[in-house]
């Protein structure tokens, strides 16, 4: 308690404590800050608001400025995933692939060693090779099913040897590497090894390595197909801006509805000037 620190005699701060408590320039400063004469009983003071009380309002302010603060200081000095998390919701991959791959990055799937963590009483070894705890890395990358499936990539660019890399650290390494559309089929592939589990889990008929493979190039085709078939296009912006009408020329903006039988029409005559006032 600071009370501990001052004098209730000399009314003022007990400065061999403060030298043995603390570092010399701390000692400096607090002893430049004067006390009060009535010494009254210390309290909790918020310093969200002048009026020193806690209110929702005034934290919800001064959360929101070190979240500000925060962001600035991730800007200045660079997001290592910043640019993989722009790529990913940009990748030409269906919605809940591109869902499911976030989630993986984060290590937001049901894994065994995951539902365990929420004191669920479960095992937490692998449910497919039960030699290792099934976490995200495990499930997707290391286990044996899964490492069957990644052999037939012959083309998957794979880390440096000897390093056991997690499966985010294998996203951030297809983001920078020079291969393209890898990034697309490692979170395509994945998901498709993943479906391989949940069917196991819940005993539905296990896919082979073979099955995967082809589930996780179909699934990729398909959508390829489909949006190219689609032939979406932006939208187009008109350079064409409006201008008021000359003098004694007036403009008509119209409107209508229909509701049933019945009909409504909105006409708002604009001139050169009633635009001027």
């Amino acid at each position: 308690m600071v009370s501990s620190l001052i004098d209730p005699t000399t009314r003022w701060w007990k400065a061999e404590v403060l030298r043995a408590t603390f570092l010399p320039f701390e000692v400096d400063t607090i002893l430049r800050i004067p006390l009060s004469y009535n010494l009254p009983e210390d309290k909790l003071i918020w310093i969200g608001n002048r009026k020193g009380e806690f209110l929702v309002k005034s934290a919800y302010h001064v959360a929101h400025s070190i979240v500000d603060a925060s962001e600035e200081g991730e800007s200045s000095s660079g997001d290592p995933y910043r640019q993989l998390w722009w790529n990913l919701w940009h990748l030409n991959l269906l919605a809940k692939i591109k869902i499911f791959a976030w989630r993986a990055c984060v290590n937001g799937l049901p894994t065994c060693a995951n539902i365990s963590k929420r004191r669920i009483n479960c095992s937490t070894a692998c449910p497919i090779c039960g030699l290792e705890p099934e976490d995200i890395n495990h499930a997707l990358l290391h286990c044996e099913a899964a490492s069957l499936v990644w052999s037939l990539w012959l083309d998957y660019p794979r880390p440096p040897q000897g390093h056991h890399w997690s499966f985010l650290d294998m996203a951030l390494h297809l983001n920078h590497s020079n291969a393209p559309q890898a990034l697309d089929f490692f979170f395509v592939l994945s998901w498709a090894i993943w479906s391989k589990r949940n069917k196991l889990v819940h005993n539905d008929s296990p896919l082979s390595a073979p099955q995967v493979w082809t589930l996780a190039n179909s699934s990729l085709e398909d959508f390829k197909n489909v949006a190219a078939s689609l032939d979406i296009l932006p939208p187009r912006h008109s350079q064409n801006r409006w201008e008021a009408p000359p003098q004694d020329v007036f403009k008509v903006n119209v409107d209508g509805a229909t509701y049933y039988k019945e009909f409504s029409l909105c006409v708002i005559p604009l001139s050169f000037a009633f635009l001027s006032m």
